[in-house]
């Protein structure tokens, strides 16, 4: 029986939908797009447990590039070397950090590229055999791995001291302190109750000088006011007497006139009343001398009253005396 198939070109059909499927699968994973990327190298001490192979590389959020490749330091072994492959289009400065970030509860952990301000040089390498290396900037859990670790120091600190607290010689003492302040606060009671006999007795006496005091002011106040009254008599008497004083002084002036005009008369006859005319003119002047210094005594009465009880004021002192 002749054979149906051929399987020449049943082969060829299954080599050729094998390469579509092929390429189908390539340009889904890779794309059309032909992009050129620049390797860096990350150098950390922290632990990169859940960081591998094709692990993202973000910027911002933005996936910019994969890593390649994960080593110890041989020279140190405390380091890691992380090397990325970070698309050339995306600019790497020297002040951008890269810094571990856990990705959820699943345990795989990416890279973050943070920083990168627009003053800040482009990170190149020194020599075309050398690496560009992206510093490394601290993670949350080496962040909080550093709090605790402070947090933990204190606490020792603080437990050193409590214990130094707390030693025998210092229980002695503190128990010490507590007696006294038990002994302070007993005394504190008593002499509260004495002290409230005190205000006791301060009330009491208040009340008994209450109306006895009220008696005394009501008395004083109409004392002042006959005061007031007997100042308003004196000052019109004073003024009555000044203008009496006016009066005499003016008299008296005019007797001296008189004795003037006596003493021209008299030198032109009797000799008995040539010597009895000058004695009558110093009693005119030393009356006249009297009349005014009453009448100064006066006005001083009259300008303030109080001086006859409470004596002349004392003046006030000028500045610097």
């Amino acid at each position: 029986m002749e054979n149906k198939y051929n399987y020449t070109r049943v082969g060829v059909f299954v080599i050729l939908l094998s390469l579509a499927l092929v390429s189908v699968i390539v340009w889904l994973s890779i794309g059309t797009e032909n992009k050129s990327y620049q390797h860096y190298q990350i150098i950390t001490e922290e632990t990169v447990s859940g960081l591998s192979l094709n692990s993202p590389v973000d910027y911002k959020g933005v996936e910019v590039g994969k890593v390649i490749s994960l080593q110890l330091d041989l020279k140190d072994p405390r380091f890691v070397k992380i090397g990325v492959n970070i698309e050339d289009t995306i600019p790497i400065k020297t002040d951008t950090q890269a810094v571990l970030v856990a990705r959820g509860i699943t345990g795989l952990v990416s890279i973050e590229l943070k920083g990168g301000t627009a003053e800040a040089a482009s990170l190149l390498s020194v020599s075309k055999d050398d690496i560009p290396i992206i510093a490394n900037g601290p993670s949350l859990a080496k962040r909080l791995d550093d709090a605790f670790n402070q947090i933990a120091g204190q606490l020792v600190v603080l437990n050193s001291n409590a214990a130094l607290f707390l030693s025998i010689e210092n229980a002695g003492s503190v128990t010490n302190i507590l007696k006294n302040v038990e002994k302070i606060t007993g005394d504190l009671a008593q002499s509260t109750g004495d002290f409230s006999v005190a205000l006791n007795n301060i009330s009491d006496l208040t009340n008994a000088i209450k109306n006895p005091l009220e008696n005394i002011l009501i008395s004083a106040d109409k004392s002042l006011s006959g005061v007031d009254g007997a100042f308003a008599h004196l000052k019109v008497g004073i003024d009555k007497f000044i203008e009496t004083t006016d009066y005499y002084d003016k008299l008296a002036i005019d007797l001296s006139k008189t004795g003037t005009s006596w003493t021209k008369f008299a030198n032109s006859n009797d000799r008995r009343l040539r010597e009895t005319i000058p004695l009558l003119n110093s009693a005119l002047a030393e009356l006249q001398k009297t009349l005014h210094s009453i009448k100064s005594i006066a006005d001083n009465a009259s300008k303030n009253p109080n001086m006859f009880l409470f004596g002349k004021p004392t003046p006030k002192k000028g500045p610097g005396e």
